[in-house]
């Protein structure tokens, strides 16, 4: 089905702006960039069109085992905990922290699931 507001994502990113009906004028945008992220289609999420698709660099990969994210969290954590000089009782709850978001994650995902009647528009 029609995506409106892609496709007028789309239109800008072909001619750098939109046309104003109403002054007859040509709105160019400048100093812009998109970041964007997306899950595979389904469960209320469409695909986009190759016409979309081609204006971004696609980037894939293998999700992590529950102890690889534990471990990269982790790490990032007690980096940030010494670099921020806070005290070795601080550093300690690294690993709960992570642990307990984690598993917060997880309880989002299986009960928050999208559906075609929560659409994101």
């Amino acid at each position: 089905g029609a995506q409106p507001p892609i496709e007028l994502l789309r239109q800008y990113m072909d001619h750098d702006g939109w046309f104003d009906r109403k002054e007859n004028t040509f709105r160019k945008l400048v100093d812009l960039s998109f970041v964007t992220a997306m899950g595979p289609p389904g469960g209320g999420r469409n695909p986009i069109t190759p016409r979309y698709m081609r204006h971004f660099s696609l980037i894939a990969y293998t999700p992590f085992d529950d102890s690889s994210m534990q471990r990269i969290f982790q790490s990032i954590f007690e980096w940030w905990f010494r670099k921020e000089q806070f005290g070795p009782e601080y550093l300690r709850l690294a690993a709960p922290i992570v642990a307990a978001t984690m598993d917060s994650y997880k309880a989002s995902m299986a009960n928050l699931l999208p559906t075609p009647s929560k659409s994101h528009y």
